[in-house]
């Protein structure tokens, strides 16, 4: 049986919370937010420290149905980052040479260890985290990839 939280992020959006903020609230980590966001399992302890942190049933925050596709915006889900490598690799070559950044201060942003930073620049793949973590890099990142993709990568970041 699969779970869907599509259910979380749209108390989210309609709360105007972010979803650093719902960490912020819970203590869970960011990698556990992207398991949602793939609809992955999560722990009950986790659900339990997020509806305590909003107020909430388990069914306020899942689902065992999937959202009805006339309800996608496109917003939510965006962009599958692996599968847009090239794209995320000519956005981050740009944003390094727009923004006059060294390799180490990539790593300081992102918290990627320099040898992945190294292995993507050399058009080698990285891990799906490691490409969630490359848009710490922040907003102007984000809209360099939107201008190159044409939509939002995500809803909320």
């Amino acid at each position: 049986m699969a779970i869907y939280y599509y259910k979380l992020w749209d108390i989210l959006k309609e709360r105007k919370m972010t979803q650093k903020t719902l960490t912020e609230m819970t203590g869970i980590s960011t990698a556990t937010i992207f398991q949602m966001k793939r609809d992955e399992y999560v722990s009950v302890g986790v659900l339990d420290r997020i509806t305590t942190a909003l107020n909430c049933e388990y069914g306020d925050v899942m689902s065992k149905t999937e959202r009805p596709k006339e309800h996608y915006s496109g917003y939510e889900y965006g962009l599958n980052l692996v599968n847009s490598r090239d794209l995320i690799l000519d956005a981050l070559n740009d944003y390094i040479k727009d923004n006059d950044l060294s390799l180490s201060d990539v790593q300081e942003i992102t918290m990627l260890s320099l040898n992945t930073i190294k292995k993507f620049l050399k058009g080698e793949n990285i891990s799906q985290r490691s490409y969630y973590k490359l848009l710490r890099l922040g907003k102007e990142f984000e809209n360099l990839i939107i201008k190159k993709y044409g939509k939002p990568v995500f809803g909320f970041i």
